[in-house]
């Protein structure tokens, strides 16, 4: 899993990479601090998932994420130092909605279930296409 940290913020950006460099199904984790730098990421990065802070842009943050997510492309977790957004992230599509004052446990656990997800979805088109395969001979 590639995962994508976009934001504003160099401590918060650090911390995270940090906290991901020890997870084993993660490949490879690259960060930005801009929009511009987002986009071309993106293109060049290739991520799974992409951690978003929800202040990153300001109002354009949500723009973002609901284009984002019409590619169908990327996971979105949405870090927010405000709890009182969460119920509106989560409406806007974000996969996952975290407090930066949560524990970094509950980041592993958002990123596990989002490799687990990915496995089942591996294994459901594996496994189609050996049906595939086993009703064209």
């Amino acid at each position: 899993m590639n995962i994508l940290i976009a934001d504003k913020y160099p401590h918060v950006r650090k911390s995270l990479m940090h906290a991901l460099k020890n997870i084993e199904a993660i490949k490879e984790v690259c960060e930005v601090s801009n929009i511009t730098e987002l986009l071309k990421k993106l293109n060049s990065f290739k991520p799974d998932t992409i951690i978003l802070d929800w202040d990153f842009i300001g109002d354009l943050t949500k723009d973002i994420l609901t284009l984002l997510k019409t590619t169908n492309l990327y996971h979105i977790i949405v870090l927010s130092s405000k709890e009182e957004f969460k119920e509106e992230v989560l409406c806007f599509g974000a996969d996952c909605f975290i407090s930066k004052s949560d524990p970094p446990e509950i980041l592993y656990k958002a990123i596990d279930n989002l490799i687990n997800i990915n496995n089942r979805f591996a294994l459901g088109h594996s496994l189609k296409n050996k049906e595939k395969k086993r009703f064209n001979k």
